[in-house]
């Protein structure tokens, strides 16, 4: 089975004195770690959350095929059940789920009739759990809400590099705050071109959160 595969551009850069750059010991090492680790954090978010226009690929969320929980409270477990069973009716195998870890801490608080620890069903505690702060919270201002959870069989996300990361070192270069030449500065550029593509949709699930107007 192939795909097609349409790059999209994800980059990130680091402003540096020169004297920094200069003087500070393993600083070549440290840039490149911190543009690689932040530019694998923006492709996992858009391999959940993105809107698919250039420079983002589609992700997850708003792909054609995926199924939908829809609820109008705090993540339960009956989504997360409902989820699985979506994914199950469609042949595939539910292995993960992604949340946001307020979510998960929403699920760990709660309780049953008697303020006890609500056990979780088994469909729940058959999945591997991943939180993850890249994850954009409904409502952010409101400790009570989360964001969206993505169950699936994860093997069926396709992550298609079409140039790996790339650094580049500037002396002139400027964005809308700063320039780099005037200010002495040394700017590090690093970007990757990659796609996201699903083997088989329906293996996913997005459960959502309907707010009330």
């Amino acid at each position: 089975m192939t795909f097609p595969v349409t790059s999209q551009t994800l980059g990130a850069y680091i402003k540096l004195s020169r004297e920094v750059f200069e003087d500070a010991p393993n600083i070549s090492n440290m840039v490149n770690t911190s543009l690689a680790e932040n530019l694998g954090l923006e492709l996992d978010r858009v391999a959940l959350e993105g809107s698919g226009t250039p420079p983002e690929p589609q992700g997850l969320l708003g792909a054609t095929g995926v199924q939908q929980v829809i609820h109008n409270a705090t993540l339960t477990y009956d989504a997360i059940s409902n989820a699985v069973q979506l994914i199950e009716v469609a042949n595939h195998t539910p292995n993960a789920m992604i949340y946001h870890p307020r979510d998960r801490g929403i699920l760990d608080r709660l309780k049953d009739t008697t303020n006890q620890p609500l056990r979780p069903p088994e469909s729940y505690q058959n999945l591997t759990k991943l939180p993850s702060s890249q994850i954009s919270l409904i409502t952010p201002a409101s400790p009570d809400v989360g964001g969206t959870a993505y169950v699936g069989e994860w093997s069926e996300l396709l992550i298609g590099m079409r140039r790996e990361l790339h650094f580049v070192v500037a002396t002139v270069a400027s964005d809308a705050s700063d320039d780099a030449f005037p200010q002495y500065q040394i700017w590090v550029a690093a970007w990757l071109r990659a796609d996201i593509q699903l083997g088989r949709p329906a293996a996913f699930v997005t459960i959502e959160e309907l707010l009330a107007s």
